[in-house]
């Protein structure tokens, strides 16, 4: 992990237990919005590339495409954050961590981009 990306994910070390222990969730969550993997595609995928670029300099080119680089990039995520899963797979979970994070330093850019409704949260 490269120390942008540190510094970064470190902004949202001293949040993760307020945002994600208080259990609240936004409006906008779609709990049912699809697991994202590999081999998904999509506005969700997309959402998910800029998040990770957004707040964690990542560095992935936002194709909508979920290949090996956005895989890694989320595997990095979460094991970075001690989720709960660390599967590369975009659950609940991370998809609401992340969507928190990034609306953390832009609030509503998240929702205003559609990606509550398209990232399982």
């Amino acid at each position: 992990m490269t120390t942008r990306m540190t510094k970064r994910l470190a902004l949202g070390i001293a949040t993760m237990v307020a945002v994600v222990g208080a259990g609240a969730a936004p409006a906008e969550a779609n709990p049912n919005a699809p697991l994202l993997g590999p081999g998904s595609t999509g506005h969700g995928v997309w959402c998910v590339q800029g998040g990770l670029n957004f707040v964690a300099g990542a560095g992935l080119v936002q194709d909508s495409i979920y290949g090996q680089a956005t895989y890694n990039a989320v595997l990095n995520f979460q094991r970075y954050f001690h989720m709960t899963y660390q599967d590369g797979i975009v659950g609940p979970e991370t998809g609401s961590f992340l969507g928190y994070l990034v609306d953390l330093r832009v609030p509503h850019l998240w929702e205003d981009d559609g990606c509550w409704d398209a990232v399982p949260s």
